[in-house]
């Protein structure tokens, strides 16, 4: 379709999935856009998602990066 509008903003997206962002009074931002926000320590993660001994690769920025399946736990498989 040449020369439609087609939009893929977050409102947009929100409505098309009939998923509406509910917000707390006070709140600014949903809970998503909050756990973004958050710093987690991969450390912490690999002990609580992975089987003892085994972990995962970070990639250049620090985030999980090579993460293979039979190293989780089977609650973090599912």
């Amino acid at each position: 379709m040449q020369g439609k509008l087609i939009k893929f903003d977050v409102v947009t997206l929100n409505e098309f999935l009939e998923t509406p962002v509910v917000l707390e009074p006070r709140e600014r931002y949903s809970a998503y856009s909050r756990f973004c926000n958050i710093y987690l320590d991969p450390q912490e993660l690999a002990s609580k998602l992975c089987i003892p001994g085994r972990g995962f690769v970070l990639n250049a920025e620090g985030a999980p990066w090579k993460l293979l399946r039979k190293d989780l736990t089977t609650l973090a498989q599912t």
